[in-house]
């Protein structure tokens, strides 16, 4: 772990810089136009949440949510999202995320993958409604949802490469991330 959470901490800054040389992509759908994003340093803060013990994913959830709002919180006239809000919702979809993580220390990465794309989407939506009530207007545009749910699946299909460099380094590092596999024992008769 001493040296695991110097690397991740390393790797968290090379996700913050690479967010910066990703454009969005546009998608043409029969209802408009949708920019898809793929938010790196969101879904490797995700992927490290089942990783690390609570107290380290609580620095983490820290560290991202200020950047976060550090570098794309917009000061001006309009009421925006208060800065550090980032922080709380990380704090709260990594909560949820350390709920599954014996089920990710076990070896089965589906529900992680799946979790980890929701916790973008509810980060997602959750912002957009803070915003909207802050602003005192609620529109719900097709272009807008079909950008969260693009977003989120782009995001959620990058987790499992991450899930698997984060085992690698983890290995490479000493850290045991994952206790176990799955085991399956076959009994005839009575369970044992």
């Amino acid at each position: 772990m001493i040296v695991f959470a110097p690397v991740m901490f390393l790797l968290f800054w090379a996700t913050v810089i690479a967010q910066e040389f990703l454009s969005p992509w546009i998608v043409s759908t029969s209802s408009g136009d949708a920019e898809v994003y793929c938010l790196l340093p969101w879904i490797f803060f995700y992927s490290l949440a089942l990783a690390v013990p609570y107290p380290l994913m609580l620095a983490f959830a820290a560290l991202t949510g200020f950047v976060w709002d550090s570098r794309w919180q917009v000061p001006g006239d309009a009421p925006d999202l208060p800065f550090g809000s980032s922080i709380i919702f990380f704090v709260i979809f990594g909560s949820v995320l350390q709920g599954i993580r014996p089920l990710f220390r076990r070896g089965n990465w589906f529900l992680p993958v799946v979790m980890a794309g929701l916790a973008v989407l509810f980060q997602l939506v959750s912002q957009y409604l803070l915003l909207s009530f802050r602003r005192g207007s609620f529109e719900f545009s097709s272009e807008l949802w079909l950008t969260v749910v693009f977003t989120s699946v782009a995001s959620m299909a990058l987790s499992p490469a991450l899930f698997w460099l984060n085992s690698r380094i983890a290995r490479r590092c000493g850290y045991q991330l994952e206790v176990e596999q799955f085991t399956f024992r076959r009994s005839y008769g009575y369970q044992i």
